[in-house]
């Protein structure tokens, strides 16, 4: 797949900055994934935790086992740029943060 199916049909997705709070982007994300019965792949990004709902784990995007169709990022805006530059191979990058001047 290539181009905008990546992004509009991905078969693997990763969601950076992942944690067990739904009321965080990730947390939201990982939600609505599984309720609307995403039926892909999901990983998780996130060196501090180990496990969440059964979602596989890794440190960071450059670990992952193959690039993924689309990265969703939920970190704060200090650790976007780690997570955009481990994404090469990736089709798209979703970035959720504030903390950039914009207030």
């Amino acid at each position: 797949m290539s181009g905008l199916g990546r992004l509009l049909d991905p078969e693997t997705i990763a969601i950076g900055g992942l944690s067990t709070d739904r009321t965080k982007h990730g947390g939201r994300v990982l939600g609505h994934l599984q309720r609307l019965g995403y039926e892909g792949r999901v990983w998780g990004v996130n060196p501090a935790m180990p496990d969440i709902e059964g979602v596989d784990m890794y440190p960071s995007v450059a670990e992952l086992p193959e690039p993924p169709d689309l990265v969703i990022s939920a970190v704060p805006a200090a650790s976007v740029a780690q997570i955009v530059e481990q994404s090469h191979g990736v089709g798209t990058v979703i970035v959720f943060a504030g903390g950039f001047g914009e207030t």
